[in-house]
């Protein structure tokens, strides 16, 4: 396997084999490293997994923003949809509402703090929650999704 000079946070300048930790490892695009050598030539990525493009990939469009379908693109947005998911804090059926409120809340604090924030970059993280209700929406479309959409991403996945 050969090597290149990394260009992600956790191994900036270093040699690296290509399956060096990617910078956007928790995001919606996974590639082995930022730069990928290919026949010597390097490589960047074309389009990204999702429901919103990646702060650091902004010019990268989606997959579904490719297509005109508005059942490809569905199926797509459903396929895409755990992306935006990420690792997220979940709870059980049954939680008070306030609790739920109030565990948001917390949690929404505590991404915005100032020391979190730079504790997360010195450490070479990404860090960009989603609220807790957006995840919220997010499983409850995946749940509600109809059966045909489900069947047309599953068969467009296996190829």
């Amino acid at each position: 396997s050969s090597t290149v000079r990394c260009r992600g946070k956790r191994q900036r300048g270093k040699r690296c084999p290509q399956a060096c930790p990617s910078p956007l490892l928790s995001s919606p695009l996974l590639f082995p490293c930022w730069l990928r050598l290919s026949r010597g030539r390097a490589q960047w990525p074309v389009v990204q997994a999702g429901l919103k493009r990646n702060r650091e990939l902004l010019q990268v469009p989606l997959m579904q923003e490719l297509v005109s379908d508005p059942q490809a693109k569905a199926a797509i947005e459903f396929a895409s949809a755990g992306a935006a998911i990420g690792r997220a804090l979940l709870s059980p059926p049954g939680v008070p509402a306030d609790r739920i409120a109030y565990l948001r809340a917390v949690f929404d604090k505590m991404v915005a703090d100032p020391e979190m924030i730079e504790m997360a970059r010195k450490r070479g993280l990404e860090l960009d929650p989603t609220p807790g209700a957006e995840v919220q929406a997010i499983v409850e479309g995946i749940i509600k999704s109809p059966k045909d959409l489900i069947e047309r991403a599953a068969k467009a996945m296996a190829g």
